[in-house]
């Protein structure tokens, strides 16, 4: 190993104090009011919300945009085409579940790693290579009329793309949209997921009785070749993440800080005063990753331990991920358990449907109202205030209230899920953009995770309990749940270290992450 090398440790013990107030409030990194948009990435002054306007101006949205809601409504009608093969096929209603478990699954069996391997090349190669397997896969499942089974195995392979493409489509997203459009961004695809989901739901079931369930499997192929010719066109190359500057003041390469001016901050005042805690731990891991590449080549298992360790190590990160986990959880209940809770109001299938709905529908006029309206800095104030009140909703069930008032008691609850777009936003704005497609990737395992755990812990209590006991039970988990993030909360909107204190701290977080990726081998 060469001793020309800087020691990132070294540069890491260096720093002086702090005397300068750091970031801003929990949520939003601290940027200047006078910055000038930026026409390819779209950022913008952080103090005026962007609007829908605003997010498609940026090309490349509008290609990924386009390209994605292209492939979730393939990917919607064709577990529906796939559920119905297997139905008619076996008469098991349990293998027509497993076959539209596929969405979940493959986050669960190896997303995660999946998702750190799709790091080493470019977001657009990912994109497009995903879509024409998948395409390819799924053309085999339409045209060779093999047996249902068969047919699921090839749309369970298809759908092990799934994270390496969504991994890559969050952090490109996080690369195109910065500033006050990325929430509006996240806002908007959250909506169009919820409506894509549910009119998938509807479109496919009419496909597979106009068309065949492979007549739909072969719809679905088109869209994916769709879906990768606009991302093949419509994307630049992005060889190497974008430069991520979360704050004023930032480090270079070498260890030493840019000035006020050069780095965007106040001028005359010395970048080196105004990094705060959470800076440097970013800071940090840039580092560390920077000098992983340059050190040698690690496997995928090592890169996403180091991801993981990167997620662990700054409340920043883990708190908004811990809290949108037990938000998924929670909310997603009702509607495992709807056809229960219907049959014990005294309605049929039809009150399934809007029991469903109803959840989805309050998703998603929050997440547009949150991402399109609310202020940056006021957003990040209702991000825990949203998760604790969408529990509230779920407690008055409990009551067995009629068919018209749980509805309107869905709905509300949905309205609280809105503070997954601010989860999203701080998510991406804290994790370094060297590791942001396996953070990413390990976040969206996490999310599928607490939502098949809540799945199938609801499903299992509502075969003793009441499914309206089941519902207000969930309500009361996820309510102690975010109550016991609470201390967390506070700590990392205002807490400030002193300078040398930050400097041992981040040295040791990186020293552990370099003994994970290197064997317990620390560079000397």
């Amino acid at each position: 190993m060469s001793t020309q090398q800087a020691d990132p440790l070294t540069e890491l013990n260096e720093q002086t104090e702090l005397n300068e107030p750091g970031p801003g409030p929990i949520g939003i990194p601290s940027t200047e009011p006078d910055s000038q948009p930026d026409p390819e990435t779209g950022s913008g002054p952080p103090d005026r919300p962007a609007g829908y306007r605003d997010v498609f101006a940026v090309p490349q949205f509008r290609t990924v945009f386009a390209a994605d809601l292209l492939s979730l409504i393939g990917d919607q009608v064709a577990a529906v085409a796939v559920a119905v093969m297997l139905y008619q096929d076996s008469g098991s209603p349990l293998l027509a579940a497993a076959g539209y478990a596929t969405a979940y699954v493959p986050w669960l069996l190896g997303g995660p790693l999946l998702a750190t391997w799709a790091e080493r090349f470019s977001g657009r190669s990912v994109l497009v290579a995903c879509d024409l397997a998948r395409a390819l896969l799924i053309a085999v499942a339409a045209l060779s009329g093999a047996s249902p089974l068969v047919v699921a195995a090839l749309v369970f392979l298809s759908a092990m793309l799934a994270p390496p493409f969504d991994a890559a489509r969050s952090a490109l997203l996080a690369q195109i949209l910065t500033g006050n459009r990325y929430p509006v961004g996240m806002s908007l695809r959250q909506a169009v997921h919820q409506i894509a989901q549910l009119c998938g739901f509807a479109l496919g079931g009419a496909l597979v009785l106009a068309i065949s369930a492979p007549g739909v499997l072969a719809l679905n192929c088109l869209t994916f070749l769709a879906s990768a010719g606009l991302l093949r066109l419509g994307l630049k190359v992005r060889s190497e993440p974008k430069k991520h500057k979360p704050t004023d003041g930032v480090l270079t390469d070498s260890g030493k800080a840019k000035s006020g001016a050069q780095s965007g901050g106040a001028p005359g005042v010395p970048a080196q005063r105004r990094i705060g805690n959470r800076t440097r731990l970013r800071t940090q891991g840039r580092r560390v990753a920077a000098a992983t590449r340059l050190r040698g080549n690690s496997s995928v298992w090592q890169d996403m331990l180091a991801g993981a360790q990167v997620v662990r190590g700054d409340s920043q990160i883990w708190f908004p991920l811990v809290l949108g986990i037990v938000g998924a959880a929670y909310a997603i209940v009702p509607e495992a358990i709807a056809v229960a809770y219907a049959a014990e109001l005294g309605h049929g299938s039809s009150a399934v449907g809007l029991i469903m709905a109803a959840a989805a529908a309050g998703s998603v006029i929050g997440g547009l109202a949150i991402g399109r309206f609310a202020a940056p800095h006021t957003a990040a104030r209702l991000m825990y205030p949203l998760a604790l009140i969408g529990t509230l909703p779920l407690l008055i069930i409990a009551l067995r209230p009629g068919l018209l008032v749980s509805l309107i008691l869905f709905v509300l609850c949905g309205l609280g899920q809105a503070f997954q777009v601010v989860a999203n936003t701080q998510f991406a704005a804290h994790v370094p953009a060297e590791m942001r497609t396996r953070a990413f990737g390990l976040a969206i395992a996490g999310l599928y995770a607490g939502q098949s755990l809540a799945i199938l812990l609801g499903g299992a209590a509502a075969q003793w309990l009441a499914p309206s006991t089941v519902i207000a039970g969930s309500g009361l988990i996820g309510a102690l749940g975010v109550l016991l993030l609470l201390p967390r909360l506070r700590p990392t909107a205002g807490r400030r270290m002193p300078g040398r204190a930050v400097g041992r701290a981040a040295a040791r977080r990186a020293r552990r992450t370099v003994q994970l990726l290197r064997g317990r081998h620390c560079y000397r």
